[in-house]
């Protein structure tokens, strides 16, 4: 029996699972972040090889039974150089078939089961994305923290931040916001907070990890905060209907990955305007990990037509290795869930 190793590179955590030619996953492993872009290639290198052999051994498998493994990954994303890449998927000492694609189609393959189709992410970034049955591809945004990703948890997070200012200098007016802020990072004064901004250098990740104050914040009545989930699920409404227009023949579902959509305020008024516009479009948030989006991308590479009995093999035994290993999470976790 053939034996393929699927992986989702992210920039804190690295998934990788060992499955079976007809969709079993048989192995499971995480570790650190992965990701090569804009930070160490070297430790990127060892997250991934530590998780696929992590894997491995879990599996009770040896590296010669693997015929190949394909990496997902947001370092695909911008101009990363060629022997960067190369080395990275060199890094996974083993004699088989690699690939590395983009964490996009990763995602988008784990909504529809298949490499086509269309897909909005917002999570700590934002991009909208599609790939027609021909081959075309065609984006909307996921131009990074300087430049886009609007919408995303960082967009979210740094806006929070700015209202907080603003607020204290009476530029707006008062919100919530203020101390939660504060207190979530102990500082009492901006000049705390100034500092937590400067001279530590939070990560995208920690700016991100604002977003479920402005959730709680909002659902409490402040105007300041719903505010500005209202302005990110106009972002993202804006960029969706972007890219289902560019598409020559608009696609007839969405799909929705990432922990923003589970913020009921942005993701009732998303797709309230995208059904104001096309009605017909069906809409779906994707509950399967992009892992197994990446399993099913190196099925469709290696020649395996992925049909129902797969993508039900794959269901059924990620949900074992799901309540086994309790690790599931979505990008942004649950805690700032709410409904309006």
């Amino acid at each position: 029996m053939d034996f393929i190793i699927g992986v989702d590179s992210g920039g804190t955590k690295t998934d990788a699972v060992v499955s079976t030619s007809d969709g079993r996953i048989v192995g499971f492993a995480s570790a650190g972040g992965g990701n090569f872009l804009g930070g160490s290639l070297s430790d990127a290198k060892e997250a991934l090889s530590s998780c696929v052999f992590q894997a491995l051994q879990v599996a009770g498998l040896s590296a010669c039974k693997i015929e190949g493994i394909l990496v997902a990954s947001a370092a695909v994303e911008l101009s990363t150089p060629s022997d960067h890449v190369a080395e990275y998927l060199e890094g996974v000492e083993i004699d088989c078939h690699k690939y590395i694609v983009s964490d996009v189609e990763a995602a988008l393959a784990a909504g529809s089961g298949t490499p086509y189709g269309a897909v909005i992410i917002a999570g700590t970034g934002a991009i909208a994305f599609s790939r027609t049955s021909e081959g075309c591809e065609y984006r909307v945004d996921g131009w990074g923290p300087l430049v886009g990703d609007e919408g995303g948890g960082y967009w979210i997070g740094l806006q929070a931040l700015q209202c907080v200012f603003k607020s204290l200098d009476g530029r707006l007016g008062a919100t919530q916001l203020v101390p939660e802020v504060l207190g979530y990072l102990n500082v009492d004064s901006p000049v705390g907070l100034m500092d937590w901004i400067y001279n530590q250098h939070p990560t995208r990740e920690e700016i991100a990890a604002f977003c479920p104050i402005v959730a709680r914040v909002a659902r409490d009545g402040d105007e300041i905060a719903q505010n500005i989930l209202c302005q990110a699920a106009s972002s993202l409404s804006e960029s969706a209907m972007c890219l289902l227009h560019k598409v020559p023949k608009t696609p007839d579902r969405l799909h929705l990955v990432g922990g923003i959509f589970r913020i009921g305020f942005i993701r009732e008024a998303f797709t309230e305007t995208l059904h104001c516009n096309l009605p017909d479009l069906s809409i779906e948030r994707i509950r399967k990990p992009p892992v197994l989006g990446s399993v099913i991308l190196l099925l469709d590479r290696i020649g395996v037509a992925v049909d129902a009995d797969i993508l039900s093999n794959l269901d059924a035994s990620w949900g074992q290795w799901f309540f086994r290993a309790n690790t599931k999470k979505e990008e942004i976790g649950t805690e700032y869930e709410y409904e309006k």
